[in-house]
């Protein structure tokens, strides 16, 4: 029914959105592709996440008012009961949010009754990224006379950097 952006604020639909996927999590293991025979690119995950937040409304539908009441109520109850199980599977945050006066609805044809029912939702979309991976950089830097003095050209730095080594040691 609603989905917006989630709000960085602990206030829900507060002011302060994620407009836009962040960067949450780098794998940068060697999780290597054999691009030719013998040849490996390295390749890493990048996992970018954005919080929405939603509305979602339930209608309850049935022959006679009483009937669709004691569906709303059950379907109440069942939700409550799923919370745990829902929060488990990644759902941040759920919690019954409004029920739509029943003079609002519709009677449908056949003497259909609807009780709706509205439930706050914030969840996080993640999307995961390949990315390649540096395998090494090679850095000169040099002084040069412009011929002035020969013989004068001097090498500054000179570095090759290996990022294929591991960056830090286990005991």
């Amino acid at each position: 029914m609603r989905k917006v952006p989630g709000s960085i604020s602990k206030e829900r639909f507060g002011d302060t959105k994620e407009w836009k996927p962040r960067l949450r999590e780098e794998l940068l293991a060697d999780l290597s592709e054999e691009v030719t025979e013998g040849e490996y690119q390295r390749k890493g995950i990048q996992t970018y996440g954005q919080i929405f937040e939603y509305i979602l409304q339930f209608d309850c539908w049935a022959k006679t008012n009483f009937e669709s009441e004691r569906l709303a109520a059950w379907f109440e109850h069942v939700m409550k009961l799923a919370v745990p199980a829902l929060m488990a599977q990644g759902v941040q945050m759920i919690h019954f949010w409004a029920r739509i006066k029943d003079a609002l609805l519709h009677r449908f044809p056949g003497g259909i009754i609807a009780r709706s029912l509205q439930y706050y939702v914030r969840l996080e979309e993640v999307t995961p990224v390949t990315v390649n991976l540096i395998r090494q950089i090679n850095l000169t830097l040099r002084i040069q006379t412009g011929g002035e003095t020969p013989g004068l050209d001097v090498d500054l730095l000179r570095s090759d950097l290996d990022l294929t080594a591991p960056k830090f040691k286990v005991n």
